[in-house]
């Protein structure tokens, strides 16, 4: 076994991938492939323990499910097999994302349903196989040029892991601030912009949109604008970028036809965004019953409370709503969130509190819940069934995150006349677009918001459904 693991590592694992995706792509039914992309972490998370960390995570695939977990010579993991289970698969990679939690490539994407998630890509070998090999080619190519570059330096080993010295961008710094708002400037926003629903459950268990979130994708943003340099880095600078970002998001929305229609739009702003004249033009643009939730972090919260109080008191004054984003189980048992007062408090949910094995941390959580108030409560990146079910059971209704997106997704395409033309994936991925040419993809572009309120599936048919 360690001889066959051993033959798929390193500088021989690009090779048997392309031959292994070119043999299982010409059999019947194809399959599946999860392309990991470790290579876009910081270089500070991409430490030679770790990985070894995460690959190990995929290792019951294997046994389980006769999956070959391929680790390519740049860190990143490749998943092959011909019955993946994706919502196995799901779990760990949320774990992983758990793992590196602070690094900004984790936080951009949605989940196996958003093709543009920078950290996980997902591939139906079926349609997709091309795609996957050209970028193994790539890599291969990569490090053959790496190879020839090093020349005479020594030789490379073939199952090294350690990170490229010049791999990855660098962490943004005053300088580099500079160029970045410039380029800025000149730069169209709105391929990156995506939008996310929160649904709110009813006793009826009907799943009705409570908002829709409207956000930039600070992942593939930073590939767009400034590929070389990491953004959030540095909080206090990323701050002074994400002012000029408010300001312009707020411009495009003011007069984007999508941002009038949910009957209630959210919105991730700084506090000084929120007396900005770019917002007050947005505000008047809004449709006349339209509501809106002001998204603000709780850590810029905690360094101006006093203007976290103006706005909060001016949005209600207004008729609007005030949320704090970014909270966590451990927050909440630091924090007295109801001294804050917000209408919504967004905590993101941990898989692990599912587990039969973290009941303790599972009934603290509950408990603080219930003192912040679970009609107050958005739980937050539901992966899973389970979390929405212990949200339920603990008196939390509004949720928001993959889990939903899927479900939203599949009822979206029962409903649309033309979803013949489409996967779920693709549906998903041109829901959450609010302009460019993915939304402009779909065959039934008015389909896409057809669905405002629906019932929860049962839990067997939503697992047969997440792997369509």
């Amino acid at each position: 076994m360690a001889a066959h693991m051993r033959a798929r590592e390193g500088i021989q694992a690009e090779r048997l991938l392309l031959d292994a995706i070119d043999r299982l792509r010409r059999k019947a039914g194809g399959g599946r492939a999860v392309h990991l992309h470790l290579s876009r972490l910081l270089p500070v998370n991409r430490l030679p323990v770790r990985i070894r960390v995460v690959a190990r995570m995929f290792k019951s695939l294997e046994t389980g499910h006769g999956a070959n977990v391929y680790r390519l010579s740049n860190d990143d993991l490749v998943i092959l097999g011909r019955a993946l289970p994706v919502n196995e698969i799901d779990t760990i990679v949320h774990r992983v994302r758990s793992l590196f939690e602070h690094d900004p490539v984790t936080y951009a994407g949605r989940g196996w349903n958003d093709p543009n998630d920078p950290f996980v890509s997902w591939f139906d070998l079926m349609t997709d196989w091309r795609a996957l090999s050209d970028e193994i080619a790539r890599l291969e190519e990569a490090r053959l040029a790496a190879l020839q570059r090093q020349g005479s330096g020594g030789p490379v080993s073939p199952f090294s892991w350690s990170a490229p010295k010049d791999a990855g961008p660098e962490p943004i710094d005053p300088r580099a601030l500079d160029r970045v708002l410039t380029a800025f400037e000149g730069f169209d926003i709105t391929a990156h912009m995506r939008r996310q629903p929160a649904v709110r459950i009813t006793e009826a268990r009907v799943a009705e949109i409570a908002f829709e979130e409207f956000f930039v994708s600070i992942g593939h943003l930073q590939r767009g604008l400034a590929p070389d340099v990491v953004l959030t880095a540095d909080r206090w600078l990323f701050q002074d970028f994400s002012r000029a970002l408010d300001r312009r998001m707020l411009q495009v929305l003011t007069t984007q036809p999508l941002a009038r229609r949910p009957g209630t739009i959210s919105l991730n702003l700084n506090l000084e965004s929120t007396r900005d004249p770019f917002f007050e033009r947005f505000v008047a643009s809004l449709g006349r019953k339209q509501g809106m939730v002001v998204e603000v972090q709780v850590i810029d919260v905690f360094a101006d409370i006093a203007g976290y109080e103006a706005a909060r008191d001016a949005l209600r004054e207004a008729g609007h709503k005030v949320l704090i984003d970014g909270l966590s189980p451990v927050t909440l048992r630091l924090l007295d969130v109801r001294r804050l007062d917000p209408d919504y408090a967004k905590v993101l949910w941990n898989a692990d509190l599912a587990s039969e094995q973290t009941a303790d941390k599972s009934a603290a959580f509950a408990a603080e819940v219930k003192a912040v108030g679970p009609e107050r409560v958005v739980l937050a990146r539901c992966d899973t069934e389970a979390a929405v079910l212990w949200g339920l059971e603990n008196g939390i209704r509004v949720f928001q995150g993959r889990f939903i997106d899927a479900v939203l997704g599949t009822v979206t395409m029962d409903a649309c006349k033309a979803s013949a033309q489409c996967s779920l994936s693709q549906c998903a991925g041109r829901r959450s677009a609010v302009a460019g040419p993915g939304r402009a993809a779909c065959p039934n572009p008015p389909g896409l918001d057809a669905v405002q309120s629906f019932a929860a599936p049962g839990r067997r048919k939503q697992k047969q459904e997440g792997r369509r």
